[in-house]
């Protein structure tokens, strides 16, 4: 039964959290640290999420979630290398952030509205 366990853990967790949480993992993916195989474990799910999405709103408000954990862990640098104050520093990597995720929010919101209209098809067009 322990092992049960460990399987079915994660699934009291709002989806909110675990899309944060894939996000971070997608992120630990890219270079220097060396876990490239994280990145397909990261996308499951915000796929899963977004199969089980009741509107495209709702799909472009998860990858906009998604993407807020991805972008905070690959954008670190953008707030330590910049060479000034450090609230100007954070509060452009903050606004990156958030620019940016407005772009897995339209992916979301497109992908929302393909799978509402076609069904699973939107899976086949979802890596163009």
């Amino acid at each position: 039964m322990k092992g049960r366990d460990i399987l079915t853990r994660g699934r009291n967790l709002p989806t909110s959290l675990k899309l944060v949480l894939a996000g971070v993992v997608t992120g630990l993916s890219f270079p220097p640290v060396p876990l490239g195989f994280l990145a397909w474990v990261g996308l499951v799910p915000l796929i899963d999420a977004w199969l089980k999405s009741s509107s495209p709103s709702r799909s472009a408000w998860y990858g906009f979630i998604w993407s807020l954990g991805f972008l905070f862990v690959v954008m670190y640098w953008l707030a330590f290398n910049t060479g000034t104050y450090w609230w100007a520093a954070l509060t452009s990597m903050v606004a990156a952030v958030l620019f940016l995720s407005l772009n897995y929010a339209f992916i979301g919101w497109w992908f929302g509205w393909l799978h509402a209209w076609r069904g699973r098809v939107a899976l086949w067009l979802l890596p163009l």
